[in-house]
């Protein structure tokens, strides 16, 4: 199976937005996270997922939690 890798934007209330990168092999994973300003966090892809949507989930929660932001 090809890797697939999705990037996806994700817009706080303040105009503050992030880009996320997913990465789908067996299952999906989240690869990094980067900021306004280019600050890249790295998520690592120890956690899988069965859809995209679960994988950009988790990524918007890590986020939030590692930002102090909260993003949509």
């Amino acid at each position: 199976m090809a890797m697939v890798t999705t990037e996806h934007r994700l817009r706080c209330s303040d105009s503050d937005s992030c880009w996320v990168t997913l990465v789908r092999g067996e299952k999906w994973s989240v690869v990094s996270v980067e900021l306004t300003g280019g600050e890249v966090l790295n998520v690592g892809p120890e956690d899988a997922f069965d859809t995209e949507d679960e994988a950009l989930a988790h990524a918007r929660s890590w986020v939030c939690e590692h930002s102090g932001k909260v993003f949509e």
